[in-house]
């Protein structure tokens, strides 16, 4: 099911994000874990896209064994950092085969690490727009974007970080999906001026559970 008819039912929606596992031993362990949260009844389970692409084969392949294996819906991460127009049209593609209807579009932590400078690849898109467009052009995905409650780093101001998020959800994004933030009252303003400005689509909060 796509993102944009899941966040379109009524109550709460509830999804949950995976890392991809660094052994084969963990694919297996993350599966059992996803199954064990199947029980939660998660509209879907999202899985992350190492910096720079760098778990681009796993995560596109765990995505799709946890959508066959545990019958849950699913969503991939895919950025553009580290890679080229044609290497994320060969993503799509990949996805679009195995049956994947959803992604999230982002621009990526360089390899280094998010401290480092960002680098757009030579042959790739310099902006998650340029991804969102491509995702767009290929006809089968529901797409979520990044939201920035605590503005993103690189954005300059919160009124040209949110100016560019319209431009995300105007050329097709279906839903925002927002970083972890600390203060709830950042999540409400963002809201507010995101709604202030036309944008209309779900914006949903990015949470991290307490583990302790």
């Amino acid at each position: 099911m796509k993102l944009r008819d899941l966040y379109a039912r009524p109550g709460v929606t509830l999804s949950v994000e995976f890392y991809p596992p660094k052994s084969d031993q963990g694919d297996e362990d993350l599966l059992r874990e996803a199954l064990i949260l199947k029980s939660l009844h998660p509209f879907y389970c999202s899985m992350t896209y190492g910096a720079g692409g760098t778990t681009r084969e796993k995560s596109v392949d765990l995505v799709t064994r946890i959508q066959r294996e545990c019958a849950l819906t699913t969503m991939c991460h895919l950025t553009v950092t580290g890679q080229s127009k044609a290497e994320v049209r060969g993503v799509l593609e990949k996805l679009k085969t195995n049956g994947i209807e959803n992604i999230i579009a982002l621009a990526g932590d360089p390899p280094q690490g998010a401290a480092a400078e960002w680098v757009p690849h030579p042959d790739g898109f310099h902006y998650s727009i340029g991804l969102v467009r491509e995702a767009v052009a290929h006809g089968r995905f529901s797409i979520a974007v990044a939201g920035f409650p605590e503005v993103h780093p690189r954005a300059g101001s919160r009124a040209a970080d949110l100016r560019y998020l319209k431009e995300k959800v105007d050329a097709g994004a279906d839903v925002v999906i927002t970083q972890l933030f600390f203060d709830n009252d950042d999540y409400y303003r963002y809201v507010d001026d995101a709604r202030k400005l036309g944008i209309r689509v779900p914006i949903a909060p990015g949470l991290l559970p307490i583990q302790s």
